[in-house]
C-alpha cells in the first residue's frame, strides 16, 4: 500500500498540531492505483496537463480531499539502490501556468534525489535502534537466565515468563527430557491476562 498526506491548509501551526493534523488526513493509495500508484508500480515520472482526462486519475481523491486537481507532476523517490521508497507529487501552478516545464520537472527530481537520501538514512538509523534495543532486551535475558542456575525450577519458569513476554504469545512451555524414566517432564506458563481451559492431564506430559 501507498500513503500520502494531502495538505489542504497553507497557514503554519506548530510541530505537534502539524503532525497530528497529517495523521488525521492520511490517504490510504493501493498500489498501482491512480497517478501515485502507477509512478510507485512503474517508477517513471508522470506530468499531466489535465488530470480528469488521464485514465489513470483517481478523482476519489480530489472528492475525499475537496481540493480540485487540474495539473499534477508525480515522481518516484528512490534510495541509493534506485529502488522507488516513496512517491512525491505537486499540483496546480501558483503562477497561472498550465503544465509543469522541463524546468520544473528538472529541479523536482534533483529535491527529491536529497529527499530520498534523507528517507533512506532515517530508515536505517530506525532500524539500528530497533536492533540495539532487541540486543539489549537479549542481553538482560541471558543476565537473567544466567542467574538462576543453581535451581532449575526457577531457571525454567524464568525462561518461558521471559519468553512469553519477549514473543507477546498467550503460552509458553519448556520440555526436559527425564532419562531415568524415559517421559517428558513439562511446566507451563499461561498469560495471566488470558483465561485458559484445564489442560487434560491424560492427553497431555506431567506437569510440575
Amino acid at each position: 500500500m501507498l500513503m500520502f498526506t494531502a495538505v489542504l491548509k497553507r497557514n503554519f501551526t506548530a510541530l505537534d498540531e502539524a503532525v497530528r493534523r497529517a495523521k488525521q488526513d492520511e490517504i490510504i493509495i493501493p498500489f498501482g492505483v491512480g497517478i501515485a500508484g502507477t509512478v510507485a508500480q512503474t517508477n517513471e515520472t508522470i506530468n499531466i496537463k489535465e488530470a480528469y482526462k488521464d485514465p489513470r486519475f483517481n478523482s476519489e481523491i480530489d472528492q475525499k480531499t475537496g481540493y480540485k486537481t487540474n495539473i499534477i507532476l508525480s515522481m518516484p523517490i528512490c534510495n541509493y539502490e534506485g529502488q522507488v521508497i516513496g512517491v512525491a507529487q505537486i499540483i496546480n501552478k501558483t503562477n497561472g501556468s498550465p503544465e509543469f516545464t522541463e524546468r520544473d520537472v528538472e529541479i523536482f527530481r534533483r529535491y527529491l534525489t536529497f529527499c530520498g537520501i534523507g528517507i533512506q538514512n532515517a530508515q536505517l538509523f530506525e532500524m539500528s535502534v530497533q536492533e540495539y534495543r532487541r540486543n539489549q532486551i537479549l542481553l538482560n535475558l541471558a543476565r537473567n537466565i544466567f542467574s538462576e542456575q543453581n535451581n532449575l525450577e526457577c531457571l525454567v519458569t524464568k525462561i518461558m515468563t521471559e519468553a512469553r513476554e519477549l514473543l507477546k504469545c498467550e503460552r509458553c512451555a519448556v520440555f526436559l527430557l527425564d532419562l531415568d524414566c524415559g517421559e517428558a517432564l513439562s511446566r507451563h506458563v499461561p498469560n495471566p491476562s488470558i483465561k485458559h481451559q484445564t489442560v487434560d492431564r491424560a492427553n497431555s506430559a506431567i506437569e510440575f
